[in-house]
């Protein structure tokens, strides 16, 4: 089961111990999403049809800062961190000894 809250205290100091905080983007809300042992950070903004938007590696979802402003009138848009996978998945190769080859 997937749990949503937004959770103010987490945006303002951002995701996880050690991280910086959650840059501004006017419009755009912070919520944090648990599924299957992950946490993503998610920046929501707009309304109307739903488009998500996935950034590359290593950028995060301030990558679309400049996008959201332009879609958020039309869509509801959700800005997905991706950064948290590639965290797990290097640490799934690094403490699996099968994996090192």
């Amino acid at each position: 089961m997937t749990s949503l809250s937004a959770l103010q205290g987490d945006a303002q100091m951002g995701a996880g111990p050690g991280d910086r905080p959650i840059p501004a983007v006017p419009g755009v809300v912070h919520r944090f999403v648990a599924a299957r042992g992950a946490r993503f950070h998610v920046a929501q903004a707009g309304a109307g049809d739903p488009v998500v938007l996935l950034h590359g590696l290593p950028q995060h979802w301030y990558a679309w800062r400049k996008v959201i402003p332009e879609l958020a009138g039309e869509y509801q848009l959700f800005c997905v961190d991706l950064k948290v996978l590639s965290d797990r998945a290097m640490r799934t190769f690094s403490e699996h000894p099968a994996l090192h080859g």
